[in-house]
């Protein structure tokens, strides 16, 4: 039996692609940011989004396949310029850019983190979707800089290039969490003081 949701799919509308990215969609993602961020993902429903957003379901079916995946890729496209922080020249700068990144958008967006990682923890759904959408292509993110630092010689081929999105990254969250500030000050402490400490970093 086709459900109403594989109708309305293939009634002779092509599937919105990321690269084929149009204003309307992007109204729709912050809506639906906004919304889960005040109320919670579990409280926010399609319909909702859709009136907010003064929209049909339709349009927004024939864009994203489920509700999981309309969040998980705004919060994709919302952190996008992390995909490159921009190459500095050097393993401490190209660090530090990144991670700066990174602390101003968890800053910027820490009420859509907390409620988004609450509710992945209780629907697959939604723990898969971001897996595959937002935490695979972070993990990407944070090996840019060792695998520029290799390329340079600043690093060995064995590096760890995990550290990155094991250890920076959860300190980042866990101060955004508790409500503590992520400054610049912060940001080098994670660099100096434990990064560059913890990896093989060539004495030039």
């Amino acid at each position: 039996m086709v459900n109403a949701r594989s109708r309305r799919r293939s009634e002779g509308s092509t599937p919105w692609k990321p690269e084929a990215d149009d204003p309307r969609s992007a109204e729709i993602r912050d809506v639906a940011l906004d919304l889960v961020a005040r109320r919670g993902y579990d409280s926010v429903t399609i319909d909702d989004i859709a009136a907010e957003a003064r929209a049909s379901k339709g349009t927004l079916y024939r864009r994203w396949d489920s509700k999981a995946a309309m969040v998980v890729d705004a919060v994709r496209h919302n952190t996008k310029q992390l995909e490159d922080s921009g190459d500095t020249g050097t393993l401490r700068g190209d660090l530090l850019a990144l991670l700066s990144l990174v602390a101003k958008e968890l800053t910027r967006d820490a009420d859509l983190v907390v409620a988004l990682l609450a509710a992945a923890r209780r629907n697959d759904e939604l723990m898969r979707t971001v897996a595959s959408q937002v935490r695979e292509p972070g993990q990407a993110v944070g090996r840019l800089p060792l695998e520029r630092a290799i390329a340079r010689g600043e690093l060995p081929a064995r590096t760890d290039m995990t550290l990155v999105d094991e250890i920076a990254m959860p300190m980042l969250l866990h101060r955004v969490l508790w409500q503590e500030p992520v400054d610049d000050t912060f940001v080098t402490h994670i660099v100096d003081d434990v990064l560059l400490r913890l990896l093989p970093v060539a004495r030039l």
